[in-house]
């Protein structure tokens, strides 16, 4: 089973592509930001504090029950979204927990698109200036950063291909191939 991670640009359109060849590839699409969510909408008390915890309790209480209890039929491994990570400390934070749980990363997906392309796609209902503000934080300091926690794991770069064919063909290549590895 390998451990991929998907890093992409605040407002891109690559998760959605990825979850659906994920699935079909045999691998467990896990998004953080949508446990992070249903946890959230619950009574529990995990979900009443979570704004409250610090970035690697978070990901701890989130990710150990959800990776504990995988399904155990999926053959190819886990494919990790944390389209939640908006700090270095929470990329930390997955790092050591997934040395915790022995499952380091195998390899580390990463989604291009210019920040021009991505302010082009944003919805009437999203503040650009923040937005863009977001992008160019994820450009200049939180991917490089991210890079960095990871320093060994090897990247595969998503072209910013407009074709969903070709990028589907891309993607799966990359899925096929760690799986392979």
């Amino acid at each position: 089973m390998k451990t991929l991670l998907l890093l992409e640009p605040p407002y891109a359109v690559y998760s959605l592509e990825v979850e659906e060849l994920a699935l079909q590839e045999d691998y467990y699409y896990l998004s953080l930001s949508d446990l992070f969510m249903q946890e959230a909408g619950s009574k529990s008390a995990l979900g009443k504090n979570l704004g409250e915890l610090d970035p690697k309790a978070r990901y701890q209480q989130l990710m150990q029950s959800k990776l504990r209890k995988l399904p155990r039929n999926i053959k190819a491994g886990w494919l990790l979204d944390p389209d939640c990570i908006s700090s270095l400390e929470e990329a930390q934070a997955l790092k050591e927990l997934l040395e915790e749980l022995n499952h380091p990363l195998d390899a580390i997906i990463i989604g291009q698109a210019s920040e021009e392309e991505l302010l082009t796609e944003l919805p009437d209902y999203i503040e650009k200036e923040t937005a863009a503000e977001e992008i160019k934080e994820y450009f200049t300091h939180l991917l490089p950063g991210i890079l960095q926690i990871f320093p060994d794991v090897p990247q595969t770069e998503l072209s910013e291909e407009s074709d969903w064919k070709v990028l589907h063909k891309q993607i799966r290549t990359v899925l096929r191939g760690a799986a392979q590895n």
